[in-house]
């Protein structure tokens, strides 16, 4: 507790006391009100797949909104621009470098190999 004698700091203590119960009941009221998700699961992964295959599109066709979440998304930082020069070299968000990661390891059966392949998983 502190202590005070002055009665401006005992009635701005108060009232920010005040305003914290109320704020701590209204999180209590929302927490204890069950809500359903908006979307499923599957409609969130889909709707991310969409976005991941294509944000250019997506960029291209949508409203603002769309374009400023596109940008927050795709971007670890705001795009530098250079009166002269334009845009500067973007740094991409951490998903699409988890992604190039992703993909570059997965590759195709050279040719060569296919007989070897195909021999290991008839005797497994």
């Amino acid at each position: 507790m502190v202590e005070t004698s002055n009665p401006k700091v005992i009635a701005a203590l108060e009232s920010k006391i005040a305003k914290l119960e109320e704020d701590r009941f209204l999180l209590t009221d929302k927490l204890s009100q069950s809500t359903k998700p908006k979307s499923t699961l599957g409609e969130v992964i889909e709707l991310l797949r969409y976005f991941l295959s294509s944000p250019c599109n997506i960029y291209e066709k949508g409203p603002l909104k769309v374009r400023k979440t596109i940008l927050k998304t795709a971007f670890k930082a705001p795009l530098a621009y250079d009166r002269q020069n334009g845009y500067r070299t973007p740094q991409p968000s951490v998903i699409f470098d988890f992604l190039a990661d992703f993909t570059s390891k997965c590759e195709m059966v050279p040719p060569h190999n296919i007989k070897l392949v195909v021999a290991v998983c008839f005797f497994i």
